[in-house]
């Protein structure tokens, strides 16, 4: 038997056995889904693929490292996939840290959108006041350019020592062309939940990150601004702007907290007869008052999930422009002893209106575009042209219904 042979019925067993690890493994039992058997077109495809490694192996002009070249053909497999990465079972030299050493970011949250290194500064970091501002993408990292590079390993070229400086290619909106920004590395705190009265009447509450500590800081700012503003309170402005989500559980959580009734989200597969859905239970924590709900580019994942469900339960009015597109659920699969780990997108979501998140993400009720940052900004006032026009319009809105 040819080597190549030998190596292809390797593969398919491996393909296989990575199937049955898809699955999700109930506590109570062993319900597995096994892929369907591979047609035989599937098997001429793997038979090119078996001839081309044997080609490489043999007529290359010096020996590959079969290993690497296995792993960098899962790699290119699975990066066709949209979310979907494979790491090996020893990340690459230059994502590991020396031992012993610190290593933070840029007070910036980054999510890959269209295959593009999105930022979004993270309130309360040195990032806030400049110079990255929200939709900026990021090219290269001290020369080094990001296409290809998965989120984790473009994220581990950006974090480095406390108090270094990196330099950044950046691309924004507005701009002829890509112009550097050279950003200190800083550790800081990140506040889960900011709020603030805005005007005279209204509660605004800023959900920086989904966790079971925004969840409880949103019902303690509520009833902070309850106990300040008493019958005055008109209604509250929440912001997701620039929040990338979080654990699923907490986001469930969050949108029940203003929802007494009604489908949260929907989850669907590859067989759409499989969904489940998440309904939520009674209480709402903002007593019935109007809520004006802000979204942008940045808003993402678990944060959509949120606005989604407000906006179809009729319970939030969505203010800003269209949010990232990024529903999908992802799922962990160990390929076993020695052979790393798959990120696999499993499922899309779905709002309670039956609209798919992913790639759509979530139109706002009333669209408010802001004016491109300038590339020399220092400033967040900068980055938005000097006033929060969706800010404005969402007061403007909840005033209306009072």
């Amino acid at each position: 038997m040819r080597k190549g042979v030998f190596f292809l019925c390797s593969l398919v067993g491996l393909l296989a056995g990575s199937a049955v690890v898809l699955v999700t493994v109930d506590p109570k039992g062993t319900h597995v889904r096994v892929a369907k058997a591979a047609t035989s077109d599937t098997y001429r495809q793997l038979n090119l693929f078996g001839d081309t490694y044997e080609r490489v192996r043999s007529d290359f002009w010096e020996k590959p490292d079969d290993t690497k070249l296995v792993q960098d053909a899962i790699k290119g497999m699975l990066r066709s996939l949209e979310g979907s990465e494979y790491t090996p079972p020893e990340a690459p030299a230059d994502q590991k840290p020396p031992p012993g050493e610190q290593r933070v970011g840029v007070g910036v949250s980054l999510q890959m959108v269209s295959g593009q290194l999105t930022v979004s500064p993270i309130a309360g970091s040195p990032a806030e006041n400049g110079p990255l501002c929200d939709g900026d993408i990021i090219t290269r990292v001290d020369g080094v350019p990001l296409l290809g590079l998965s989120l984790d390993a473009a994220l581990a070229k950006i974090q480095g020592p406390p108090e270094s400086t990196v330099p950044l290619l950046v691309e924004r909106k507005g701009t002829d062309k890509p112009f550097e920004v050279v950003t200190k590395r800083q550790q800081f705190s990140r506040p889960a939940v900011q709020f603030r009265i805005h005007g005279k009447d209204l509660g605004y509450i800023r959900i920086i990150s989904l966790s079971e500590q925004a969840t409880h800081g949103v019902k303690q700012a509520i009833a902070t601004l309850q106990s300040r503003l008493g019958d005055k309170l008109a209604g509250y402005i929440i912001d997701l702007r620039g929040n990338t989500g979080g654990l699923l559980q907490d986001a469930f959580a969050m949108a029940d907290s203003f929802l007494d009734s009604g489908v949260i989200a929907e989850m669907r597969g590859r067989d759409v007869s499989e969904g489940t859905r998440r309904n939520a239970t009674p209480g709402d924590v903002a007593g019935g008052k109007p809520i004006a709900l802000l979204v942008d580019r940045t808003t993402a994942s678990g944060a959509e999930i949120v606005a989604g469900a407000l906006q179809s339960n009729k319970r939030a009015q969505v203010v800003g422009v269209r949010s990232a597109g990024s529903g999908r659920v992802q799922t962990i699969i160990p390929l076993g002893k020695g052979n790393g780990t798959l990120r696999l997108t499993t499922a899309l979501f779905y709002t309670p209106a039956g609209l798919a998140i992913h790639r759509y993400g979530i139109t706002p009720d009333v669209v408010v575009e802001t004016p491109p940052p300038k590339p020399s900004a220092t400033g967040a006032s900068l980055c938005n042209g000097g006033s929060d026009a969706v800010l404005l319009r969402a007061a403007e809105i909840l005033k209306q219904k009072g």
